[in-house]
C-alpha cells in the first residue's frame, strides 16, 4: 500500500509478458518479418511461455522492496520490463525517474578493457563529468581495492572481482531507482560487508529499490515490503517479515516433500530420467540453444535401454556412440540427492571392434533457462570387445551448485582433437538426464566449480583426475 503523500516511482497495471518458442532460426524470421503471411510459406503454430500474467502493483518513491519466488516465477522478467529492455505483451508498467539496473556480472563491461578503462567509460555514459566524475572514479576504485589488476584486462578478474566492480560503478551515483538482481554481497565476508554499509547510505539518500535475492536475510535487511511472485502472478504483497516467514516455511516443506519422495523411490526407478514436467518447450528449446551443436548435425531422436525414447543425439564423425547413460547416488542406486554429494556415471559406448580409444567426455550441466552451469570433463582409454561395446563410468562431485532441478547431457569426443570442437565430437545426448537436489542447510555454497574422478570400464583399470569447468 502506498502511504498518502508519496509519490509513484513505478506504476504496474495488468502486466503479462509471453514469449514465443520458436523452433529454429528460420521460424523466428519468418515470424518477425511476416513471412508467414505469404502464400508459399508452411505455417506453423508458434507456442507460447507465460513468464508473467496480470501482474500490478505501485512502488512510491523511496520505498524499498524484495522480490522473491522460485526460480522461473517472473523475477528477473518483471525487472528487465522496468529497464525497457522488454516490452509487455499486455498491460502498461509507468516508470518515473532514473535507472540503474545490476543483473549481471559484466554487462556493459568490454573484457579486454581494463578495469580502470571500463570504470572511466561506464562513468562518462551515465553522464557523470567534472567533479561528480573525479569524486566517483575516486569513490569506485577506493572500494574496489583492486590494486595492480586495476590495470589489468576485465576477463582476467574473477567473478568476485568483476562483482565487486560493477557494483561499485552502479552505486558510485544516486539513481532515483534501483534495481538489484542476486549481485549484492558478491565476494569473500571483508567485501559484503562493504557492500551492505554501501547500500544502507545509498538508501539513505532515499533511492527506491527492487532487490531479487533468494537470501531472506538480505531480503530482511534492507526492505520493508516484498512482493512473491509465483509462476508469474502476484500472490502475496506486503509487510517483509510475515511474507518472508511464509515463504521459508513453504520452501523447506517442498524441500522435505521431495527428499522424502526420492527416498522413498523403489531400486527400479531411475531417478535421473528426465521427468516429465522438465520436458517442455521452453527447456527444450534454451538448453538446446546452449548446447556445443549446429544446425547441420543431423539431430535425431534414440532409442535409450529402458524404453525412454525422449533422447535427442547430435552425432559428429564417425567412430564412437553412445549407448546408454545413467547416473546415481554413489553410494546407492537409486534416491534423491543432497548438495555436496557425489554422482556416479555410467556411458555405454559403441566404437571400432577390438581397438583401444582415446576419448574426452563431458558432463554438461544446464539449469530450465538454459544457462550452462558446470562442465566436468575427463580423458580416458576406452577399450571395445568383439561386438565393439565398451563403457566408461566412476565418480563426479560434489557439484557445488545448490539446491534445485538441473538438466545433463553428455558429450564423447575424439582426445585427439581440440576440446568442444565440431571436428572433434562424436556424439552428444541432449538432455539425456536431470539431476534433482534437496538442500541440506540454508547456506548452500554457491560455487560452480569441482572436481571429480572417471575411471574406465567397470573393471576400475584406471582413474583419471579431471576439473570441472564452467
Amino acid at each position: 500500500m502506498i502511504q498518502s503523500g508519496r509519490s509513484i516511482a513505478i506504476s504496474a497495471r495488468g502486466v503479462t509478458k509471453r514469449y514465443k518458442m520458436f523452433r529454429n532460426a528460420r521460424q523466428m524470421v519468418a515470424h518477425q518479418f511476416g513471412l508467414r503471411d505469404l502464400p508459399f510459406f508452411t505455417r506453423r503454430e508458434v507456442p507460447e511461455f507465460t513468464a508473467l500474467a496480470g501482474v500490478t502493483f505501485d512502488l512510491a518513491r523511496g520505498e524499498r522492496i524484495g522480490l522473491i519466488g522460485r526460480n522461473g516465477a517472473g523475477k528477473t522478467t518483471l525487472l528487465k520490463l522496468i529497464t525497457r529492455s522488454l516490452a509487455p505483451t499486455d498491460g502498461c508498467i509507468d516508470v518515473h525517474g532514473s535507472v540503474q539496473a545490476l543483473m549481471s556480472t559484466g554487462i556493459g563491461f568490454h573484457p579486454e578493457f581494463t578495469g580502470r578503462q571500463n570504470i572511466d567509460a561506464t562513468l562518462q555514459y551515465y553522464g557523470l563529468h567534472g567533479d561528480a566524475y573525479a569524486a566517483a572514479i575516486d569513490d569506485v576504485i577506493r572500494f574496489v581495492e583492486l590494486g595492480k589488476y586495476l590495470d589489468q584486462p576485465y576477463s582476467t578478474y574473477s567473478l568476485g572481482m568483476q562483482s565487486r566492480t560493477q557494483f561499485a560503478v552502479a552505486t558510485a551515483f544516486h539513481p532515483d531507482i534501483l534495481l538489484i538482481d542476486e549481485v549484492l554481497g558478491a565476494g569473500d565476508g571483508y567485501f559484503a560487508a562493504k557492500s551492505a554499509d554501501r547500500m544502507k547510505r545509498l538508501i539513505g539518500s532515499g533511492c527506491t529499490m527492487i532487490m531479487v535475492s533468494h537470501s531472506t536475510d538480505l531480503i530482511e535487511q534492507f526492505c520493508e515490503r516484498v512482493i512473491w511472485l509465483r509462476d508469474g502472478h502476484v500472490h502475496r504483497d506486503g509487510e517483509a517479515t510475515p511474507i518472508l516467514a511464509e515463504y521459508e516455511q513453504e520452501m523447506a516443506d517442498l524441500a522435505r516433500a521431495g527428499a522424502g519422495a526420492r527416498a522413498a523411490a523403489p531400486k527400479s526407478l531411475n531417478p535421473f530420467s528426465l521427468p516429465a514436467m522438465l520436458r517442455t518447450d521452453f527447456v527444450e528449446q534454451h538448453v538446446r540453444a546452449a548446447e556445443p551443436i549446429s544446425e547441420l548435425s543431423g539431430e535425431g531422436v534414440v532409442e535409450r535401454l529402458g524404453g525412454d525414447a525422449e533422447i535427442h543425439r547430435f552425432p559428429g564423425q564417425p567412430g564412437v556412440r553412445i549407448t546408454d547413460v545413467s547416473l546415481s547416488r554413489a553410494g546407492e542406486e537409486s534416491g534423491g540427492l543432497q548438495v555436496g554429494e557425489e554422482i556416479r556415471a555410467r556411458v555405454c559406448l559403441a566404437g571400432p571392434v577390438g581397438t583401444m580409444t582415446a576419448l574426452r567426455c563431458h558432463l554438461l550441466v544446464y539449469t530450465l533457462s538454459g544457462d550452462r552451469l558446470a562442465r566436468a570433463s575427463g580423458e580416458v582409454e576406452c577399450s571395445f570387445d568383439k561386438s565393439g561395446a565398451g563403457a566408461v563410468e566412476g565418480l563426479i562431485g560434489p557439484l557445488q551448485i545448490g539446491p534445485g532441478q538441473f538438466v545433463v547431457s553428455v558429450l564423447v569426443e575424439d582426445a585427439q582433437r581440440p576440446a568442444l570442437s565440431e571436428s572433434a565430437r562424436y556424439d552428444l545426448w541432449s538432455r539425456c538426464a536431470a539431476l534433482s537436489y534437496a538442500p541440506t542447510n540454508e547456506s548452500d555454497p554457491p560455487l560452480i566449480l569441482f572436481d571429480g574422478f572417471v575411471q574406465q570400464g567397470a573393471s576400475e583399470l584406471e582413474k583419471t583426475r579431471m576439473a570441472g569447468m564452467v
